[in-house]
């Protein structure tokens, strides 16, 4: 409601300026004198509105805007002028003194009557004169108090009104400061005002924006720029508007004004006038500055889900999209698009707007079209479908400019950091014998011998990095790309078809692509050539991620079957006969080069399985000295013996038996290799001239490959050499050197090696053992196998049938050389591997699972320098070669488990090996193993007897395969067990982190339980046996198994049954031998194992095998120092040790008492507090050993577990 304001409110003036208030006052009480006012305002005759506010607090400016709405158009004006012109100083240089009286100002604007004036000088037929003055009184108001005032005036404005839409679009040319001036700077006063609460509600007003924008093509350069920067900084970046208010905001009306302004040719009256203008007539800087800014804006906005409008893909039947989409591009064959982005349908409607057309011509629209089609993936094919009918074969700049844009889009040009130096080389000759240093210095030179033994002597070797290769666009982003179909695909179908858009020719331009590799002109062909060569290395790269993923196995398939469908698609992505050949050629390849997709950038960063330390660094010196005064200081009894010259290789050969020989040259070769090297490798024999390395590594892999000795001791079979001299060579200890130098020159040299040595030769060589030289060569297949040639296409047989060792030597005839590819002379059978493997070492290395082993395709470049037991298998190796053999050779074929020996691999330990490996610390290693699981239980499910005349169904199942529906059983629970849902089964709850320790995750068994299943495999075959009955009764007594506790400990150890004794010597050889972390422990500790085993020990009744295996227990706990502190905690173990260790006279008993105070004292000795049982446990070790003779057990001390 309007106020009354009385006389004596205006009259209220101080006595001693009486003349100059009533000249004010004659001046303000009318729009004739306030027009006076304001030109004395304007021409800065003293400090007018000081005086103003000194005398009056504005109350008669406020009654004449109340009755504004009856007044003339410019007299208006000038009241409002000069109400924004008081509510202005007031906010700035007056705000101490006058704050306040602004404040009420700005307030009563607010009221009734006021703020209608002011929307009446809003209409269009009102003064332009009357709208500005409205405008800037309005954003003054807002200016004064965003919260309140600008809150409270937002809701009382209707953009939609066509006042408004009128307003937003009266401009003058020749006014500086027009009605659309004032009206964009209205705007900015709420996105300025720093308060999202006021910026949101702006934005979720109706047609604000829009109106902001609309006119922007043609508007004036400051206005553009200011709208521009505001919608960047206020809206795009600011957190606390959401992604749906921003969707409302810049919807595809809004996207297409913003592209147009691209194309901004300045101020104009219409859009035509602006478009007709010429180069000449523009201002070329001007309009830069609007692309920029422009620029700036909209390059988030279509390209980051944080701050932009881009939605994440998700899988959804047809609908609205695919439907227009069909229509729009069935001409295209459209059905090859499995996934259709419409949360991203916005974002293709600005790609394909006319604003955007041609946008290859253009490095700024060029750029923001590829990075959003690098956001948004799935848009790419329906894009490329709208180019088609452009891309049809012409000699033309356009078409090349066009076709270079597609090529940009999955561009895989790469290069190689090339480090060179130009250094001279100082070669050294021994005048005596060769030590360790003077070959290495003789065969490769002073900088190669320092490095060498810098490299050596550092306890942290530096390992040898290449310098990766850089992509581009989406080849950087194939992998974000293929792990993000994977999720959203239903089949391996849909898969395939969504990942071949970026790694094979899209349907689309499948045909013009044809046509170009045809052309007459040299030049088409090139263009096309480069495109096929871009999408190859693409396939390449996909295929490397699928050879050392682990992704697959959670959706059942196998890389295997998506490059057989990739196969059935390539007939129909690439149609020149040409490249249709090198796209097989590269399908049929193994690639596992890990290192080509170090440079991927992922969607969300994958941890490592394990936290890893990260080496100090060394101290920087300003100054690192040369190799002469390395050599200078090093003793003088080396360098008496060395002696500089000019020699090659001399004395090389007749130190080949020498393991350390290829040790120094491995570290060198990796030293020399790394990135940051100061010198590099020459590329001829005359390479020492100019100052580089020699020989290369090219040279050695040469050398090496040709050299019969070589492979003679690859092979550990050393032709022409005495039997007596044989054994003193240490052939293991140089086949591990020459594997690791083979190992180091690969890594240099990738694409030589896979060249000159053949992986059959590797394969012969490999046991499949954990030792280090195994481990090795393992690491030594990956690297070549993905550098050359496939191993089944060396091979020459199906990818099943894997052999290696000695066996190879009864399918080949391997030549003398390693450069020879050796023959094939038999070709052996897909399940041959099966009758390789010795089923007790299995089902050790099941048992006994080396949990620390990391899947090799996730692992670094070298090998892990954690000891492992070498009598073991190498999971990296079986557990792949398991998971090929049950999975079919193609996605569409159907399951055929009659084809394979399922009972074989069960009764191999196949399946306990799997089972024991989802106790890995490696997550991937556990998704093998589930994955090998899961196919077996398909199979197992599917599987049919051989048909025997004359033999009942039932009876052909009981001979052929007696134990699948106990073993099918075993796996359900398996997998009750390890699923979220195990509480709701009778599993016991499920943690994010079992049992508090780091390395053990809701999804991984402990050893206890993976043991506990594996036993019951291995039960299966002996139903005679007294646990088949125990084992039974838990596997019936509830779906799954709890795995928070020992399973059924109470129940056997105190078992009434008459062959207890079987059933607790059963228990506790079961807790021993499962003892390997801490999660192990407080798994046992929860369960109550150490209580009872303690009080059963003392047990008179207790037979010896049983107190044998429980000291075999404690043995195997001691090793973990926690557990020595915590049973001494909990239990006062010492003083139990004191009791029994000092009194027993049994001697095997006695090895293990001496294990167990040995592995204590240690723990308590290295702890960082001194603790009191220290004192008692060294006392207890000095009378153990004096009351007992020593020599009686120290020769039989129990052998350490190794992870």
């Amino acid at each position: 409601m309007t106020k009354k304001r009385s006389a004596s409110l205006v009259a209220s003036e101080s006595p001693c300026k009486r003349q100059k208030t009533s000249n004010l006052s004659l001046l303000t009480t009318d729009p004739t004198g306030l027009a006076v006012f304001l030109k004395k305002i304007e021409e800065d005759e003293g400090d007018i509105v000081s005086e103003y506010l000194s005398e009056s607090n504005g109350a008669e400016l406020l009654v004449l805007l109340e009755s504004g709405y009856d007044r003339k158009a410019n007299e208006l004006a000038v009241i409002l002028r000069v109400i924004a012109t008081i509510i202005v100083r007031t906010r700035t240089d007056l705000s101490e003194l006058y704050g306040d009286t602004g404040r009420r100002l700005a307030e009563g604007v607010l009221e009734e009557a006021p703020l209608a004036a002011c929307f009446r000088a809003l209409k269009p037929q009102s003064s332009a004169e009357a709208a500005k003055a409205s405008l800037q009184l309005l954003a003054a108001v807002v200016s004064t108090d965003p919260v309140l005032l600008g809150r409270s005036l937002l809701r009382s404005v209707n953009f939609d009104h066509p006042d408004w839409v009128q307003v937003s679009r009266r401009r003058n040319t020749k006014d500086p400061s027009d009605v659309r001036t004032c009206f964009v700077n209205f705007i900015a006063s709420f996105l300025v005002s720093g308060n999202n609460l006021l910026i949101r509600e702006l934005l979720e007003s109706k047609n604000a924006i829009m109106l902001l924008i609309s006119e922007s093509f043609t508007d004036k350069l400051q206005n553009v720029l200011l709208i521009l920067t505001l919608l960047r900084t206020s809206v795009c970046e600011n957190p606390t508007v959401s992604k749906t208010i921003k969707m409302r905001i810049f919807n595809r009306a809004t996207l297409k004004q913003l592209a147009y302004l691209y194309a901004y040719r300045g101020e104009a009256l219409s859009a035509k006038a602006a478009l007709a203008r010429s180069d000449a007539d523009i201002d070329a800087q001007a309009v830069e500055m609007v692309r920029d800014t422009l620029h700036k804006l909209l390059h988030p906005l279509t390209s980051s889900p944080l701050f932009g409008i881009v939605f994440r893909e998700r899988a959804s039947v047809e609908g609205s999209f695919v439907q227009v989409a069909k229509r729009r591009f069935s001409a295209w064959n459209y059905h090859y698009l499995p996934f259709h982005s419409k949360q991203n349908e916005h974002l293709l409607s600005l790609l394909l707007s006319p604003p955007m057309e041609n946008a290859f011509t253009d490095d700024l629209r060029r750029e923001l079209a590829s990075d959003c089609l690098l956001a948004c993936p799935a848009l790419l094919p329906a894009y490329l479908a709208h180019w088609a009918p452009s891309m049809v074969p012409r000699d033309s700049d356009n078409w090349h400019d066009l076709m270079g844009f597609v090529n940009q889009v999955s561009d895989a040009s790469f290069f190689i950091n090339q480090v060179h130096a130009h250094r001279v080389w100082v070669f050294v000759e021994s005048y005596c014998s060769f030590t360790r240093s003077q070959v290495l210095i003789a065969t490769f030179g002073v900088d190669f011998f320092v490095a060498a033994a810098r490299t050596l002597s550092s306890t942290n070797m530096s390992k040898a990095y290449f310098s990766l290769q850089l992509f581009t666009l989406f080849q950087k982003r194939l992998v974000s790309r293929a792990s993000q179909l994977l999720e959203l695909s239903q089949d391996m179908g849909q898969f395939v078809q969504g990942i071949s858009d970026v790694c094979l020719p899209p349907a689309c331009i499948v045909e013009p692509l044809r046509v170009a590799s045809q052309h007459e002109s040299s030049a088409v062909v090139k263009t096309s050539a480069a495109i096929h060569k871009t999408l190859r290395k693409n396939l390449s790269l996909l295929l490397t991620w699928l050879s050392t993923t682990d992704e697959l196995k959670a959706k059942g398939a196998t890389a295997e079957a998506v490059v057989s469908a990739i196969l059935k698609l390539l007939p129909e992505r690439v149609l020149a006969e040409k490249w249709f050949h090198r796209f097989s050629k590269t399908l049929k390849k193994e690639h596992t080069d890990v290192q080509v997709l170090n440079d991927q950038v992922l969607m969300h960063a994958e941890a490592d399985d394990e936290p890893e330390e990260q080496p100090e660094e060394s101290d920087k010196r300003d100054e690192p000295p040369s190799p002469e005064e390395e050599l200078a200081a090093l003793p003088k009894s080396m360098l008496s013996s060395v002696r500089c010259c000019t020699c090659g290789y001399r004395g090389f050969r007749n130190y080949w038996q020498k393991a350390t020989v290829y040790d120094c040259i491995a570290a060198g070769v990796r030293l020399f290799s790394r990135a940051d090297a100061k010198v590099g490798w020459g590329r001829t024999e005359k390479s020492h001239k100019d100052g580089s390395l020699s020989p290369s590594p090219k040279k050695l892999i040469k050398l090496i490959s040709k050299n019969p000795v070589f492979r003679s001791i690859l092979f550990e079979k050393v032709l022409g050499r005495p039997a007596e001299e044989l054994s003193s060579l240490s052939l293991s200890r140089t086949k591990a050197g020459l594997v690791n130098l083979l190992l180091a020159l690969v890594e240099a040299e990738p694409i030589v090696a896979a060249k000159k040595i053949p992986l059959v030769a590797l394969l012969a060589a490999y046991r499949g053992s954990l030792s280090l030289c195994d481990r090795l060569l393992l690491q030594l297949i990956y690297l070549l196998d993905i550098n050359g040639t496939t191993v089944s296409s060396i091979w020459g047989m199906s990818s099943k049938a894997v052999v290696w060792g000695d066996r190879l030597f009864d399918h080949y005839r391997f030549a003398t050389t390693l450069s020879e590819i050796p023959t094939l002379w038999r070709e052996p059978n897909p399940g041959a591997f099966l009758s390789m493997l010795d089923k007790d070492r299995v089902l050790r290395t099941a048992v006994a699972f080396p949990v620390t082993r990391r899947c090799l395709a996730r692992s670094s470049m070298g090998v892990e320098n954690i000891p492992l037991d070498a009598d073991l298998y190498d999971p990296c190796f079986l557990l792949p070669l398991f998971l090929q053999y049950l999975s079919p050779g193609d996605a569409n074929e159907q399951m055929n488990p009659e084809k394979l020996d399922l009972r074989g691999f069960y009764t191999r330990n196949c399946l306990s090996l799997a089972i024991g490996a989802l106790s890995s610390y490696s997550r991937h290693i556990r998704g093998l193993a589930k994955s090998v699981i899961a196919r077996f239980r398909q199979l197992s499910d599917a599987w049919k007897p051989t048909k025997v005349p004359n033999t009942p169904m039932a009876l052909a199942v009981m001979k052929q395969f007696p134990e699948r529906l106990q073993l099918n059983f075993i796996l359900d629970t398996l997998r009750n067990s390890l699923s979220t849902k195990a509480s709701e089964l009778g599993g016991g709850p499920r943690c994010v982190v079992l049992f508090g320790s780091k390395a053990d995750t809701s999804f991984r068994l402990t050893r206890i339980h993976a043991n506990f299943f594996i036993q019951s495999l291995e039960m299966l075959t002996k139903p005679e046996h007294r646990m088949y009955e125990v084992f039974w009764n838990t596997y019936l007594a509830k779906p799954s198994i709890d795995l928070g506790t020992v399973p059924d400990f109470i129940r056997i150890m105190f078992s009434v049954h008459e062959d207890f004794r079987v059933e607790r010597q059963w228990m506790v050889k079961l807790c021993a031998d499962s003892v390997n972390d801490t999660s192990d422990y407080l798994l046992l500790e929860k369960s109550r194992v150490y209580k009872y085993c303690l009080l059963l020990y003392a047990d008179p009744a207790t037979d010896t095998t049983t107190q044998i295996q429980i000291l075999r227990l404690f043995a195997a706990t001691t090793r973990l120092p926690r557990a020595c502190h915590a049973l001494t905690r909990f239990h006062a173990f010492p003083l139990w040790l004191f009791r029994h260790a000092l009194s027993t006279t049994h001697a095997p008993s006695l090895c293990y008492f001496l294990t167990i105070i040995s592995q204590m004292l240690a723990a308590f000795e290295d702890a960082k507090e001194n603790s009191p049982c220290l004192t008692m446990l060294r006392l207890l070790d000095v009378t153990f050993r004096k009351i007992h003779d020593e020599s009686s057990f120290s020769k039989r001390k129990i052998k350490p577990m190794l992870s």
